[in-house]
């Protein structure tokens, strides 16, 4: 009997275990945008509703429109990546960019996100800023793309999976003492 609780208590805290597992590398996407650009103001949406399916994905807006330093940045990476793309928004994954937004470039961008998961993802964008002298990196503006919510949320997966474990810990200290008594 004490042996199968024991083996019942460890299939449980495996199978909430492995629901729990999060991607540890991150993959940087840049969005160069304008402030206006309806298009851009979609992507930027887009973005936001997949981060949880995609919790790797750390997005870097820079807007090209009123920050040259960004327009600046935003051509240095083009160039880097061979891109003879105009316009925004200009999404930049790894070593692939895209250039436009509309429903079908959704799969393109679950692609490229897909085909990072397991693997790294080369940081263009990070090593175009490194080529640069400080000064120049200094009058980049950037924002985070995080998601509308608030940052006091309750995370309750991992608080249930939590009293999920202290229970079954409990439960196991109470049959190892019991059986003690029982002999």
């Amino acid at each position: 009997m004490r042996k199968i609780s024991v083996l019942f208590v460890c299939m449980i805290c495996s199978i909430f275990g492995i629901t729990s597992v999060k991607a540890t590398e991150t993959v940087n996407v840049y969005l160069f945008s304008g402030s206006t650009c309806s298009f851009c103001a979609a992507e930027r949406t887009f973005l936001r509703e997949i981060q949880d399916e995609y919790p790797y994905m750390h997005v870097i807006e820079y807007e090209v429109w009123e920050h040259p330093d960004n327009a600046e940045l935003h051509e240095k990476v083009k160039e880097r990546l061979g891109s003879s793309s105009k316009g925004v928004p200009f999404l930049v994954i790894g070593d692939q960019s895209f250039t436009g937004y509309d429903e079908a470039r959704e799969t393109d961008i679950r692609n490229a996100l897909e085909s990072y998961e397991t693997e790294e993802a080369p940081d263009i964008v990070q090593e175009v800023i490194d080529s640069v002298s400080e000064e120049e990196k200094e009058t980049y503006e950037s924002q985070e793309l995080t998601e509308d919510t608030s940052s006091n949320d309750i995370d309750w997966q991992n608080i249930i999976i939590g009293g999920v474990i202290i229970i079954a810990m409990v439960f196991v200290i109470y049959l190892y003492y019991n059986s003690k008594k029982v002999k």
